[in-house]
C-alpha cells in the first residue's frame, strides 16, 4: 500500500537541503524563453512552413519543451490543459475526452491530432485512442495548437482544431536522460534514453519507457475499474545526406492493458452490464522524412509512413493498418509570394469484430482509399499585410471530392499589435462506425421484465459535416515582458450527424423489444466564442500565464440547447499557471484550471489545483514533487457517454527523479 505520507517527508527533505545548499551552490542554466522569444517561435501547423507565431493569421498556442517539464503533467492529454479554448476531460484513469470548441466526447471527431505530421485518429470512430498516445515526455520540442478549422491544408478531421506534436532532432537529445518515479496514482514509472551519433552528418537515439497506474477510489471501499499500465520503446535516426538532403527516420512500439467498465450490452445477455473488461492496446509505425533544398526558393518534401495497431479485447477486437504518402513543395514566386502545394495518398484497413456481440460491423474487414491535393498562396501587400488564400481537395468512394477552402488575412499595425481574419470552410466526412455497424447502446427491462434494447443502425447514405467559420483575431505585445493574444469566432455548422428514431420498436430474433435509432445528418447549429490568452514576466525569476475562453454553441434544429451533442462543454474555463524560480536551484511550479458545469449531463464546475516542486542538485539532476487535484479529493469531469462509465479522478501526488548524463 502507498504511503501518501512519503513524498511529503521528500518534499520536506528536497527543501531543506536545498536551502542550505544555495550559498554554495554555482547558478543552473535554468532560463526559459522571454516574451519576444516566444513571439518568434517558429509554428510549420498553420502554413506548413515556417512561420513566426506573430505572423500567422489564425489561433495558435504553443505548448514549449519548458511548459511541459514545469507542468508536472506525466502524460500529452494532461499537458493539454493549460491551452485555451480547448477541452480536457477525464473520462476515468486512462480515458479521455478532448476538444476544441465544443462537441467533446471520448471520440471527439473534430478535432485532428497528429505526431511528427502522422494522424494518429482511429478511422473505426473518427476519435482518438489518447490511452496510446505518448513518447517520452523529455523529447517533445513543441506542440502547436489550432483552434479552429485546418482543413485547407491538413483534410477532414481538422474542423475544430489542430494538435501536433512535434519532437526535437536527434542531434538535441544526445547522451543519457533516465527518469523514475512513483505515488499515489502513478504508481511506478521510468524512463531511458540515449543519443549517439556516426561523424558530424548521422545522429540518432533510442528510448524506452513503462507506466503502471492504478484504479481511482470510488470510495473508501470501492475502487473504479481504471487500471492502467504500459510499455513503449522507439528510436529516431537524423542524417545530413549532403548539403541539400536531410533524411529523417522514426518509429515505435508499444503495448499495454488498460481497465474499462464498458456502458454497452450483449446481445445474448442484454440485462447484464456494465462490463467490466481488460483492453489489450498494441502496436507500432514507421515514419521516413526526405527533405530536398533545390534553392533559398525551392524546398520539397516527401514522407511515407506505415501504422499498425491493434486494440484487443471483449468488447471489441480492432485492428488498423494505414500507409500514407505525403508530398509537399515550398516554392516563393516572385517577391513576397510563398506557394505551397502537395499531393497525399492514405489507405486504412480495419478490422473489427466484437466478441460481446456488443458492436456489430457488416463487413468486418474494410478498407479506404483517400486521396487529396492542396494549393495555399501568402501574397504580402503594401502597408504590412499579408493575404493568404488556398484549398485542399479530397476524394474517396463513399463522401467523393470534398474541397475546403479558406482566406486569411494579417495586418501589422506596428510592431507591436497585429489584427488577424479568417474565412474558412472544412468538412468531418462520417466514420466507419456512423455508416457500417450497429451499436447495442443500452438496455433495460421492460414489462414482465423482457429486455428493452436500444439499438443504433449505420446509414451508407450519410453526407459530410460541413462548418463555416469566421474568426477575427488580436495580438499584443506591450513589452518584452507582457503579450495579449485574443481571438473571437462565429461558426455555422450543418449536416451534423445525430441518432434519431427509425420507426417503431419490433422484436429482434430472441424475442427482444428493441427502440431502433440510426445515425443521420439531422442536426444543424450555430457557434460563438472567445478566447484570451495572456503571459507576463514579472521579474526574471517570476512568470505569469493566463488563459480564459468562452463558448456558447444553439441547436437551430431542434432549439434544444441542453442536449448532449452540444453542451458536452463547458461553457467558461479559466487557467492561471505560475512558474517561480524561488532560487537559482528551486522552482515552484502552480497551475489553476476552473472549468464550468457540463449542462446537458450536469457535472458540476470544478476547480483543480496542481503544484510542482523541483531541485536542481546540479545541473544534470533534478528532483521533483507533484500535486494533482490538491484542493479536492476526488471529483467528476465527464459524463460516461461513448460507452465508458466515468470515475472521479482523485488526489494525486507523486515523486520523480531526471537524471542527464
Amino acid at each position: 500500500m502507498f504511503d501518501s505520507r512519503v513524498p511529503v517527508v521528500a518534499l520536506l527533505a528536497i527543501l531543506c537541503t536545498a536551502i542550505d545548499g544555495f550559498a554554495q551552490s554555482p547558478q543552473g542554466d535554468l532560463s526559459k524563453l522571454s516574451v519576444d522569444d516566444l513571439m518568434d517561435v517558429e509554428v510549420t501547423s498553420v502554413a506548413r512552413r515556417g512561420q513566426k507565431l506573430s505572423d500567422t493569421p489564425a489561433a495558435v498556442f504553443v505548448i514549449t519543451q519548458d511548459d511541459i517539464q514545469r507542468s508536472g503533467a506525466t502524460t500529452i492529454p494532461e499537458v493539454l490543459r493549460m491551452v485555451p479554448g480547448v477541452d480536457v476531460a477525464s473520462v476515468d484513469g486512462n480515458i479521455w475526452a478532448i476538444s476544441a470548441r465544443g462537441f467533446n466526447g471520448r471520440w471527439s471527431n473534430k478535432l485532428l491530432v497528429m505526431i511528427d505530421g502522422r494522424t494518429v485518429y482511429s478511422p473505426v470512430f473518427s476519435g482518438v485512442y489518447w490511452d496510446i498516445q505518448d513518447t517520452m515526455l523529455e523529447d517533445i520540442d513543441r506542440i502547436e495548437v489550432i483552434r479552429g478549422p485546418g482543413g485547407t491544408l491538413w483534410g477532414a478531421n481538422a474542423v475544430n482544431g489542430i494538435i501536433n506534436i512535434i519532437t526535437k532532432n536527434s542531434v538535441e537529445t544526445q547522451g543519457v536522460t533516465a527518469t523514475a518515479g512513483g505515488g499515489s496514482t502513478e504508481r511506478a514509472f521510468a524512463s531511458l534514453r540515449y543519443g549517439g551519433s556516426s561523424g558530424d552528418n548521422f545522429h540518432f537515439r533510442v528510448f524506452g519507457k513503462t507506466y503502471d497506474r492504478q484504479e481511482n477510489n470510488l470510495s473508501s471501499s470501492l475502487v473504479g475499474r481504471d487500471a492502467w499500465q504500459g510499455q513503449r520503446a522507439g528510436f529516431r535516426a537524423d542524417w545530413v545526406a549532403s548539403p541539400r538532403d536531410n533524411v529523417s527516420v522514426q518509429g515505435e512500439m508499444y503495448r499495454g492493458t488498460t481497465d474499462e467498465a464498458l456502458a454497452l450490452f450483449s446481445s445474448a445477455d442484454p440485462l447484464h452490464g456494465p462490463w467490466l473488461v481488460t483492453n489489450k492496446p498494441r502496436g507500432g509505425d514507421v515514419v521516413v522524412k526526405w527533405t530536398q533544398t533545390q534553392s533559398t526558393r525551392s524546398e520539397t518534401s516527401l514522407q511515407v509512413y506505415g501504422d499498425y495497431a491493434a486494440r484487443l479485447s471483449p468488447a471489441l477486437r480492432e485492428q488498423r493498418r494505414a500507409f500514407d504518402v505525403d508530398f509537399q513543395h515550398q516554392l516563393s514566386v516572385g517577391k513576397g509570394n510563398e506557394l505551397v502545394w502537395g499531393l497525399g495518398y492514405r489507405r486504412n484497413t480495419v478490422d473489427a469484430v466484437s466478441p460481446l456481440g456488443a458492436i456489430d460491423f457488416q463487413p468486418s474487414k474494410q478498407s479506404s482509399d483517400l486521396f487529396s491535393a492542396f494549393v495555399q498562396d501568402e501574397v504580402r501587400l503594401p502597408h504590412n499585410m499579408k493575404v493568404t488564400i488556398g484549398s485542399k481537395v479530397q476524394y474517396d468512394r463513399d463522401s467523393g471530392a470534398q474541397f475546403q477552402p479558406t482566406l486569411r488575412g494579417i495586418w501589422h499595425r506596428n510592431d507591436h499589435e497585429a489584427l488577424w481574419g479568417a474565412l474558412t470552410h472544412a468538412v468531418r466526412t462520417p466514420a466507419l462506425i456512423e455508416r457500417n455497424a450497429s451499436i447495442n447502446v443500452s438496455a433495460f427491462p421492460g414489462q414482465d421484465g423482457l429486455p428493452v434494447e436500444v439499438v443504433i443502425y449505420g446509414n451508407h447514405d450519410l453526407q459530410s459535416e460541413t462548418e463555416d467559420t469566421a474568426e477575427l483575431g488580436y495580438r499584443w505585445q506591450w513589452s518584452d515582458r507582457f503579450s495579449l493574444d485574443a481571438t473571437t469566432f462565429y461558426e455555422r455548422l450543418n449536416d451534423i450527424i445525430n441518432s434519431e428514431s427509425d420507426g417503431a420498436p419490433r422484436f429482434d430474433p430472441a424475442g427482444h423489444v428493441v427502440i431502433p435509432l440510426r445515425w443521420k445528418n439531422n442536426d444543424a447549429g450555430d457557434g460563438r466564442g472567445l478566447e484570451l490568452s495572456a503571459t507576463a514576466r514579472l521579474t526574471d525569476r517570476w512568470d505569469l500565464s493566463a488563459g480564459y475562453s468562452w463558448l456558447r454553441l444553439h441547436n437551430r434544429h431542434t432549439g434544444d440547447d441542453d442536449i448532449a451533442l452540444f453542451n458536452n462543454s463547458p461553457r467558461n474555463q479559466v487557467q492561471l499557471r505560475s512558474l517561480f524560480a524561488v532560487t537559482p536551484r528551486l522552482e515552484l511550479d502552480l497551475s489553476a484550471y476552473y472549468v464550468d458545469r457540463l449542462i446537458a449531463s450536469d457535472i458540476p464546475a470544478y476547480l483543480r489545483i496542481d503544484a510542482r516542486l523541483a531541485w536542481h542538485p546540479t545541473a544534470a539532476l533534478e528532483l521533483s514533487v507533484v500535486g494533482q487535484n490538491l484542493f479536492d479529493d476526488k471529483h467528476l469531469e465527464f459524463t460516461g457517454n461513448d460507452h465508458a462509465t466515468a470515475v472521479p479522478i482523485n488526489r494525486s501526488i507523486y515523486g520523480k527523479v531526471t537524471w542527464h548524463f
